[in-house]
Order: C-alpha cells, then sequence, then structure tokens
C-alpha cells in the first residue's frame, strides 16, 4: 500500500459515540445501514440524510462495547452530531464526541498485533475500554485501531498506514467520504452507496428512505461515481472542485489525492458525460 510510517494517527477523520438504551432504535431511523446486520468485528460503511434523501455524512459504523461508533470526516463531524441531536427528543440516548487516537492498519499488522496481544480472534478484531480493532467491510485489507492513548502502539513493532495512504486505499476500493464541501449534494446511489453494502432496503424508515427507496424502484440513477486519474499540475483538485465538459459542469469530485505525478480521484459523474473528454481546474482527466 505504498509507503509505512510508523504510529501515525489519521487526522482527517472523527469519532462520534452514541449510547444509551434506545441508541440502537434511534441510530436505526436516522441511517442507511440496518443497525442489526452489522458484525461484531467489522466496520460497515453508512450515510446520514437530510429528509430530502441528500448524504449530510457518510460514516463507518461499529459496536464497541455498549455503544455504536460513526467514524467521519472531521470537517462534518459537529455538523453530523448537531443533526442527529435534533431528534433525541426524550429517548435514552447520548451523543458525544470522542477525543480517542484513530489508526490505520494494513491486514498484516492488524494480524500482527492480535498476535503480540495474544487475541484469539478468527476475523482479526478485539475491543477492550481502552482500544479496539475493527476490519471493513468494504475493504478487508485494512482495520481501524481506536484508542484511549495516542501511545497505544509506542512501545510494539506495529507500523500505521500514513494518511495519504488510507486515502488512495479509499479511492481504490471506491469508498466515499463526504468533506465540508459536498454536505448534502447527493443522495446514496449517486456514491455507489448500493453498490458496496451502504444501503439497506429491507430495514424500515428512516431521515430520507422515502428518496432513496423511490430512486431504487425507478431504477434510474443519472449520475454515478468513478474514479478519475490524470497528470498532476499546480492547481489542487480538492472535493467539491467541479468536473467539466467543455463550459459545462457534468460531476463533483468526492475525493482527490496527488500521487508520483498523477491525480487519483473519485467524482460523481452525469453517465451521459462519463465517456466525454472532461477535466477538472483545466487538467484533463479519464475514467478508469
Amino acid at each position: 500500500m505504498g509507503t509505512i510510517k510508523k504510529t501515525e494517527k489519521l487526522e482527517h477523520l472523527g469519532i462520534v459515540e452514541i449510547k444509551g438504551g434506545d441508541s440502537a432504535e434511534f441510530l436505526q431511523g436516522q441511517m442507511t445501514q440496518d443497525i442489526y446486520s452489522i458484525k461484531d468485528s467489522e466496520a460497515t460503511l453508512t450515510s446520514i440524510l437530510n429528509p430530502q434523501g441528500r448524504i449530510i455524512s457518510t460514516a463507518f459504523v461499529f459496536k464497541w462495547g455498549e455503544s455504536f461508533i460513526l467514524m467521519v470526516s472531521n470537517e462534518v463531524l459537529d455538523k453530523l452530531i448537531s443533526w442527529l441531536s435534533r431528534f433525541i427528543l426524550r429517548s435514552e440516548v447520548e451523543i458525544t464526541k470522542l477525543e480517542d487516537s484513530i489508526f490505520g492498519l494494513n491486514q498484516e499488522n492488524a494480524k500482527k498485533l492480535c498476535n503480540i496481544l495474544n487475541v484469539e480472534t478468527n476475523d482479526i478484531s478485539f475491543e477492550s475500554d481502552e482500544s479496539c480493532l475493527k476490519t471493513i467491510e468494504a475493504d478487508d485489507e485494512r482495520a481501524f485501531l481506536i484508542g484511549k492513548s495516542e501511545n497505544l502502539l509506542d512501545d510494539l513493532s506495529i507500523s500505521t498506514l500514513t494518511t495519504k495512504d488510507w486515502k488512495m486505499s479509499d479511492i481504490n476500493a471506491g469508498i466515499p467520504i463526504i468533506y465540508g464541501e459536498n454536505i448534502e449534494k447527493f443522495i446514496p446511489q449517486m456514491v455507489n452507496l448500493d453498490l458496496i453494502n451502504g444501503i439497506s432496503f429491507s430495514k424500515g424508515c428512516y431521515t430520507g428512505q422515502e428518496i432513496v427507496a423511490r430512486v431504487q424502484h425507478k431504477g434510474k440513477v443519472k449520475q454515478r461515481m468513478f474514479r478519475i486519474t490524470g497528470k498532476a499540475s499546480n492547481k489542487k483538485i480538492d472535493s467539491g472542485s467541479a468536473i467539466f465538459f467543455a463550459d459545462t459542469k457534468v460531476g463533483t469530485v468526492i475525493e482527490s489525492l496527488e500521487d508520483n505525478g498523477y491525480i487519483n480521484a473519485l467524482g460523481v459523474i452525469n453517465n451521459d458525460a462519463s465517456k466525454k473528454e472532461l477535466s477538472v481546474e483545466g487538467i484533463k482527466i479519464t475514467i478508469k
């Protein structure tokens, strides 16, 4: 997965903890994933929507003890907490921003950590009061390690993935992370959540569900997320940057990363424009 630097935290991600006697029922009514289908060992993709079916945040959701954890972009974390809090009403639910450290491990180092800690597991996961390790359902080559201490790995011969390598793996796996510029721009199918088990179509109602179900029933998604590449230039490609065909905007960048003189990115693009000559910030791009 490229260069590995020891014990680098994933600073671009933040943690929302949801706990309380009604937390499972509460989350079930606010996200596209089925809370009752989540495996104990995995972090599963989901999204939280506004009533118009537009994504406020994508998230990795998983269990940690009696709590549910949402791993999201730091750029949307505060807005997400504010949004979810308005639905608590009289429910026994507490929503908190955690300051725990987040590390990314490849499969080799995740297995190695389990061996060092003498964890007997077949699914490369563990949890304690101080830390937990979860694999990613949509990319089983990686795992999250969350710890109360940022020095969790200091005395262990475990290397973590750099933020750059982590983001590159997201791009390669087609995992859409919603950053600040893209809040409330897309419905889940536009970022392919229906293709990577980020939506349950059999669960009960949730905020925005009517829109998601209608789009799925019609079978027509006019925009989809594609992986795109191009030669790097002196212009930075940010999340939210417009994708053009000639002078017409036909898409939006979800995430972009420059590596070895090339741009690697995910972008939501009009299907009818996906085979045309496209550009971002004047840079010609190719859909892979």
